[in-house]
């Protein structure tokens, strides 16, 4: 598995077993995943299933708070790994900006 899901107690896509006459997967708690909607990237056709809404709903909205926040509308990468490296990117940016407001300020911090 490339993602560490299962050290965290999620499932893997492995773990989720398709059953074409309803059009759904099954979790391997029981519970369907009926589909969502179909997307076309690169010319690749895929189907979206209920999971990617849950996970969009439950994962992403604090990023995209954070962001919005940050001032900035998006991420350049993607992968949360990745997003999370940027953000530190962003951070450290931001104090040493603060940093040099405050030198020039002349105020002395006390260490």
């Amino acid at each position: 598995m490339a993602s560490n899901a299962k050290a965290v107690g999620r499932f893997g896509k492995q773990d989720f077993a398709y059953l074409p006459d309803e059009d759904v997967y099954r979790c391997p708690s029981g519970q369907l995943l009926p589909y969502h909607f179909t997307n076309i990237e690169h010319g690749i056709t895929l189907r979206r299933y209920d999971a990617m809404r849950r996970r969009h709903e439950t994962v992403e909205h604090p990023f995209g708070t954070i962001k919005a926040r940050m001032g900035a509308t998006h991420f350049l990468t993607k992968r949360l790994e990745n997003v999370a490296a940027e953000m530190v990117l962003w951070f450290s940016s931001v104090i040493r900006t603060v940093g040099t407001v405050i030198t020039a300020a002349g105020i002395r911090l006390p260490y």
